[in-house]
């Protein structure tokens, strides 16, 4: 007779270590482990990269792929460590807060290069990323399975829900929409692809946060939104790899630039008018018309 037969808990202890060692245990997984690994690090590298030499709007794209890789490479060692370490409150629930604030303002960057934009404006796009990070260092962020109370509920309540998040994402998504739409007409056709693939990814984050709030009482669904995530990201963060090393200037160059390098016209090459100076002069033009100053009737030549 086995001895799980006289001590029946002690039976359900072996048999719980025997499933958590099978999941910390390498499986057929592996490989895909070590590709979501490599994939982040290499997004981190390029947001470094974006960062560090390319100044500028770029700072803000590479925000967005530093965000974007820490939030597979989290997602892809809690897989690994599998069920011997859950945080109530990973990371990723406040570095999703900085997707939405840094691919806005890269495109506004991109598309309005002498337009300023304040710091108490960054500061406040960025402020639901800085005060979740602040609470989430306060809290402890342990796996204990005691159940929280108090202020440390409420935090991790605020931090893991979905529909924030959601209504997050959905406020940005709005924002970048209405970028597009204000400047689509005049850009070429390559620069309108790559707007049009910002805003299509940035949807499909919306959607993806969207669906997983609605469902977020489902095991099955939260671990399947995880995986999809994990494999939209490693796509993205490919993509921008090949396109900076292919066509950089599509990612780090700013649109008025590229606009004025292919519509140079041969009357004005004799014009004392310096490229940059024209370039100056037309982004403070587009600025004015932006702000509608053509309905200033007290407006003279």
């Amino acid at each position: 007779m086995s001895v799980s037969s006289y001590f029946p808990q002690m039976g359900e202890i072996i048999l719980i270590r025997e499933l958590m060692f099978q999941v910390a245990v390498p499986s057929e997984l592996n490989l895909l482990h070590f590709i979501f690994i490599g994939i982040s690090l290499l997004g981190i590298c390029v947001g470094s990269y974006l960062i560090g030499i390319k100044k500028g709007h770029n700072v803000h794209m590479g925000i967005f792929m530093i965000a974007m890789s820490a939030i597979l490479l989290e997602l892809t060692l809690l897989w690994w460590d599998g069920v011997m370490h859950i945080p109530k409150i990973p990371f990723y629930s406040s570095l999703s807060f900085l997707l939405g604030p840094s691919l806005f303002l890269y495109i506004e960057g991109k598309v309005y290069p002498h337009r300023k934009i304040k710091a108490q404006k960054t500061a406040l796009y960025f402020s639901v990323f800085l005060v979740s990070m602040l609470l989430l260092l306060i809290l402890t962020n342990t796996n204990d399975i005691t159940p929280s109370q108090g202020f440390k509920k409420i935090g991790e309540q605020l931090l893991n829900n979905a529909y924030i998040k959601s209504l997050y994402f959905g406020f940005f998504l709005t924002l970048i929409i209405r970028q597009y739409v204000h400047y689509r007409k005049r850009l070429e056709r390559m620069d309108r692809n790559w707007a049009k693939i910002l805003v299509s990814f940035f949807s499909a984050i919306f959607i993806i946060s969207a669906t997983r709030a609605l469902f977020e009482h489902e095991l099955s669904f939260e671990h399947i939104t995880r995986y999809i995530v994990a494999y939209f990201f490693s796509v993205f963060i490919i993509m921008i790899s090949f396109l900076l090393y292919l066509l950089p200037t599509i990612i780090t160059q700013p649109l008025p630039a590229r606009i004025d390098k292919n519509q140079v016209k041969e009357k004005y090459n004799n014009s004392g008018l310096t490229v940059a100076m024209a370039q100056t002069l037309k982004g403070q033009l587009i600025d004015a018309m932006d702000d509608k100053l053509f309905l200033d009737h007290t407006l003279s030549l």
